[in-house]
């Protein structure tokens, strides 16, 4: 598939991923719902692999790939659920658009990617500026400061999860890439879940089931696959564009 389809592709389904998000544990706790997404992605991943005989290694390097992977689906992902317990969905955005200047710095101290010049700076300033002016009064209805870390901290997940993932899993197939680090995240979460809630829904609404099998499939498959096959071929910087 050419770069710049899966590029916009990425675009198109994680810009509605923070809407569904919060759709997704209105009925269940933020844990339960990113947990069962994952579970439910990563079965479908491995199924996936398995249909069309797309290895998943579980060598040495592969497996780094896959944790590499799991710092931004496990610790940023989770961060974001916590945090959209607190801050609306367009403040989620604002601030993810904050991961081209993150990712910009990272990749110029770690992979001495060029850093970001004052012209691309300024484009990218103007554009958080349009998303703050849209988003203006969803900004200023948020609830206090936890939401807006647990979020700040989960762009930097994710933006550490890039780099690693780039020095670690492009000789990876995307979609091995992403079941590995699905596997390692469900995991993970799993463990979560035990710890925090441990408790099994009684009832879960329409709304909620349809958002979480919507991004175990979308966003956590789909938008992972292409994610993965983009960050193989382009700059991190250029990748970070996306949010």
């Amino acid at each position: 598939m050419p770069i710049i389809a899966c590029y916009i592709l990425v675009v198109v389904i994680w810009s509605t991923t923070p809407l569904a998000i919060t759709l997704s544990s209105g009925s269940v706790s933020f844990i339960a719902a990113v947990t069962m997404r994952m579970v439910a992605a990563a079965f479908f991943a491995y199924a996936t692999c398995k249909l069309f005989k797309i290895p998943v290694p579980v060598d040495k390097k592969s497996i780094t790939a896959y944790i590499s992977g799991a710092i931004g689906a496990f610790g940023g992902l989770l961060c974001v659920y916590w945090g959209s317990a607190y801050v609306p969905s367009g403040l989620i955005s604002i601030m993810f658009g904050l991961t081209p200047i993150i990712s910009a710095i990272l990749a110029a101290l770690i992979l001495k990617e060029e850093f970001l010049t004052t012209k691309k700076l300024i484009a990218i300033l103007i554009s958080i500026a349009g998303l703050a002016l849209v988003f203006g009064k969803n900004i200023g209805g948020s609830s206090g400061l936890t939401g807006i870390a647990l979020i700040l901290f989960a762009v930097l997940l994710f933006n550490i999860s890039t780099i690693c993932v780039k020095l670690t899993g492009d000789e990876l197939h995307p979609l091995g890439q992403t079941t590995g680090t699905l596997l390692v995240s469900s995991a993970l979460y799993i463990a979560a879940w035990v710890s925090i809630d441990g408790t099994i829904p009684n009832h879960i609404s329409t709304v909620n089931m349809v958002s979480i099998i919507y991004l175990a499939i979308g966003g956590s498959v789909i938008g992972f696959i292409a994610y993965y096959f983009v960050l193989q071929k382009m700059n991190v910087v250029s990748v970070g564009l996306i949010t």
